[in-house]
C-alpha cells in the first residue's frame, strides 16, 4: 500500500489516531497491566513506540493518545491518578 501500513507498525506505517490508535493500545495495556489496575499514559506511550506503532501528532503523539483513550469509552475506562482500565467488550462499566 502506497503512504505505509494502515496498521501504524513498521517503518512508512501510516500515523494512528482515534479509534485506531485505542484498538492498537488495547492489547498493549493488557499485557501491561493484566490485573486492570491501571496503566499511565506515559508507560502505554512507550509501550506503543517500542512496539512500532506510529502515532499522529506533533507533540510525540501524547494528545492523540489521550483523546484516542478518553474517547472509546468500549476500550479504555480513566482510572485514579490520571490512570486508564482496559475493558473487554462485554464489561459493565460499573463493575470495573
Amino acid at each position: 500500500m502506497r503512504g505505509g501500513s494502515r496498521s501504524g507498525r513498521g517503518p512508512g506505517a501510516a500515523a494512528l489516531s482515534g479509534r485506531r490508535l485505542a484498538a492498537a493500545a488495547h492489547p498493549i495495556a493488557r499485557s501491561l497491566d493484566p490485573s486492570r489496575s491501571g496503566v499511565g499514559p506515559r508507560d502505554l506511550l512507550a509501550a506503543l513506540r517500542r512496539g512500532g506503532v506510529a502515532l499522529r501528532g506533533v507533540d510525540q503523539g501524547y494528545a492523540a493518545l489521550y483523546s484516542a483513550l478518553n474517547n472509546q469509552s468500549g476500550l479504555f475506562q480513566r482510572a485514579a491518578r490520571g490512570r486508564y482500565v482496559w475493558l473487554d467488550p462485554g464489561d459493565d462499566d460499573a463493575a470495573v
